[in-house]
C-alpha cells in the first residue's frame, strides 16, 4: 500500500510448497475419535496453507495464480 492506493491494484501469485491430503474418516460412536476428525478437518481448511482466510482482510485483492 506504499506504492498503490487500492488493494485491487495488487496482484498476488501464490505457490504452496507443502501438501496435505484432505482429512477424512468415518463417523463412529466414539466421541473423542469424532472430535479428532472434526479438528483435523478444521485445521486443514484454516491452517497455514489456507490463503483464502488471509484474503478476507484485503477485499479486492487479485489472486492471479495458485499452484
Amino acid at each position: 500500500m506504499e506504492i498503490v492506493d487500492d488493494y485491487s491494484d495488487i496482484i498476488v501469485d501464490i505457490a504452496i510448497c507443502g501438501y496435505a491430503a484432505e482429512p477424512g474418516g468415518e463417523i463412529s460412536k466414539n466421541a473423542i475419535k469424532n472430535w479428532q476428525i472434526a479438528r483435523n478437518m478444521h485445521d486443514y481448511y484454516s491452517g497455514t496453507n489456507s490463503f483464502i482466510q488471509d484474503t478476507y482482510a484485503y477485499p479486492g485483492l487479485d489472486l492471479r495464480y495458485y499452484f
